[in-house]
């Protein structure tokens, strides 16, 4: 009987050694992708995969563009004049453009700014890296040109967890 119960004990510890080694780097590298269309005043939660964007329903114009607090997002696409400009928000970090794909390893290892992002002008193809606020990694592929005073872009995503 006891050789029974020592093999029932290997066995289980194989098992659950086996599922630990592939399983868990396996929920470590969940990849969400998808697309999305941003506007003006518009915030994304890559973490999510979602867009929000708030109305005004009293049309005077006088209220300035908000998001209300306790959301998680994690940068806003936003413009200035002509100019066209993504804002990171809740911590989320931005890097600077690039013309290769970066993937998750490429984007852990970016240099990222605190900063706004000048989007316009980007060319189709183009890739940008984000440290989402909760500490996961996106990578945005420019979908189609930016020109100057556009109102929406479109970008295709990967997301990473941490």
């Amino acid at each position: 009987m006891r050789g029974n119960k020592a093999r029932h004990r290997s066995i289980t510890v194989t098992v659950t050694a086996l599922l630990l080694l592939f399983v868990l780097p396996t929920l470590a590298q969940s990849t969400r992708t998808g697309e999305l269309n941003v506007h003006t005043h518009c915030s994304v939660d890559l973490d999510a995969g979602k867009t929000e964007c708030i109305v005004t329903l009293d049309g005077d114009d006088t209220e300035l563009p908000g998001h209300p607090i306790g959301k998680h997002d994690d940068f806003r696409l936003e413009p200035a004049g002509n100019r066209l400009y993504l804002v990171p928000r809740n911590g989320a970090l931005l890097s600077k453009t690039s013309s290769r794909q970066a993937g998750k390893s490429g984007c852990e290892q970016a240099l990222y700014a605190k900063n706004r992002v000048r989007i316009d002008g980007l060319t189709k193809g183009s890739y940008l890296c984000v440290r989402t606020n909760k500490a996961g990694y996106a990578e945005l592929l420019i979908e189609e040109p930016i020109r100057p005073g556009a109102t929406h872009v479109r970008f295709g995503f990967s997301s990473w967890d941490r």
